[in-house]
């Protein structure tokens, strides 16, 4: 007897935080962690951006990054990235950008621009590409 190609699959596990739990006003608004786009710390507060909008949360960037690595990336001091919501990443003035969750049909201003620190930059570039095709990677040739 074949088992079916789905439980010879052990490559993807769920995540076991599956939902993310974030605040607005006097409500406690439940999200699904693939629909989360990304979180943001701004002026000593954290944010979770999703589809549904934006909304607080109660932990820091670094408390929220060990509960959900490794689906989740820190690409800036201030930004921590679903991978799989990421749309591109693209040089813009004096950095790079991640455009996360953008769906499709939609105008671009209603996607997520993340910055990419430079401290960050390669390590995005190697998670952002692992696992696809269709991109030849560039040899660094030394000087």
């Amino acid at each position: 007897m074949m088992a079916s190609a789905a439980a010879l699959d052990t490559s993807w596990q769920p995540h076991p935080f599956g939902r993310v739990a974030a605040r607005r006003r006097d409500a406690i608004i439940v999200l699904e962690v693939r629909d989360v786009w990304a979180f943001e710390a701004r002026e000593r507060l954290c944010f979770v951006h999703s589809s549904s909008g934006r909304f607080d949360v109660d932990m820091s960037l670094h408390e929220l990054a060990s509960y959900l690595a490794p689906g989740f990336l820190r690409v800036h001091r201030s930004w921590l990235v679903n991978l799989t919501n990421v749309r591109e990443y693209r040089g813009e003035q004096g950095g790079h950008v991640l455009v996360v969750g953008r769906i499709a049909g939609t105008p671009p201003h209603e996607a997520i621009h993340a910055p990419v620190s430079r401290e960050f930059a390669m390590n995005v570039r190697a998670r952002l590409l692992e696992g696809t095709v269709g991109f030849r990677q560039r040899r660094r040739t030394r000087s």
